[in-house]
């Protein structure tokens, strides 16, 4: 099986091969009865020996088996070995680690192979994982399977999931025209037109309120506001190929969907703003599911410095 890479970063993450050091991590982290209880092959309690000899066979598989480290700190693993798994230590639950760190392992996973699908499966009841499944495009298979769950002592049901490729392909690819404008996803490649537009109050006020506007949380803001098929994201504003803004499509946990749409000052009072809301706007209803279509979308609308 072809190697993805061995270590992989996100904004807030560091996934690394494991290593023997990490043991006593390990153990602590998933000798813990509400995390073992979900993983079938894990058993409880769950000691050093355990932990040891698991690690012992992750790392011969580095670039397909990952410890989920932040801020120095184990908070999980992941893997992609035959199927897409993952874990996360109780105390890091709720805080969208595990959806960051498969955000990265599967862009890995499809940029790096030639593989068609990824399947992934999680133990029923698990409202957890099937969420960030769901957040990655996953949907279920006819496939049931019964495992036996070493933590339990008993046999349990798990669904399995599937994201293809073209599937993946499709959530990571955002592209409108308008009669003036090309409103695209974000990549690495637009890290300058972002940390200029970023570099004036206004627009780091809406962006990126309360942080330092260096190159480094120009490239943090960039790596989460890229579109994954999912809401919360934002899109570079073309004009002849050049950034002249950006489109936010967000919303806050409870509240409608907010499209935001900052303009650079000199292609202001021309009506860029309203058309590129108004593209934007009039997508959500095609691209999301009906539920996420806001009754109201809310605009806001800034007048950006000049970028560079």
């Amino acid at each position: 099986m072809a190697v993805v890479r061995d270590v992989l970063r996100t904004p807030r993450l560091l996934l690394r091969p494991w290593t023997e050091p990490d043991a006593a991590a390990l153990a602590e982290a998933i000798g813990v009865y509400d995390v073992a209880r979900w993983l079938g092959r894990v058993p409880y309690p769950y000691g050093l020996a355990e932990a040891r000899d698991f690690i012992e066979d992750a790392s011969r598989r580095a670039g397909r088996e990952w410890l989920i480290e932040r801020d120095g700190r184990l908070v999980g693993g992941l893997s992609v070995d035959g199927e897409l798994g993952f874990w996360l230590a109780r105390h890091a639950w709720g805080q969208g680690v595990a959806t960051e760190a498969c955000d990265a392992a599967i862009d890995a996973f499809f940029g790096d192979r030639a593989a068609r699908r990824i399947d992934a499966c999680y133990v029923e009841g698990n409202r957890r994982s099937v969420g960030v499944l769901q957040k990655q495009g996953f949907i279920p298979g006819d496939a049931l399977r019964r495992i036996q769950s070493a933590a339990l002592s008993q046999t349990v049901t798990s669904q399995v999931m599937t994201l293809e490729r073209d599937r993946w392909a499709a959530r990571r690819t955002f592209r409108l025209k308008t009669a003036r404008l090309t409103l695209r996803g974000l990549s690495d490649r637009d890290l300058a037109a972002v940390h200029g537009l970023g570099s004036h109050d206004d627009i780091a006020a809406m962006i990126a309120p309360g942080v330092a506007w260096t190159r480094d949380a120009a490239w943090r803001w960039l790596w989460r506001a890229r579109f994954r098929g999912r809401v919360g994201f934002h899109a570079a504003i073309c004009r002849w190929g050049r950034v002249i803004g950006l489109a936010g499509v967000t919303r806050a946990p409870g509240a409608d969907i907010n499209v935001t749409v900052c303009i650079a000052p000199h292609h202001r009072r021309r009506g860029f703003a309203r058309e590129a809301r108004a593209a934007v706007a009039g997508d959500l209803g095609r691209r999301f599911a009906v539920q996420d279509v806001p009754r109201a979308a809310g605009l806001t609308t800034l007048a950006a410095a000049p970028t560079s």
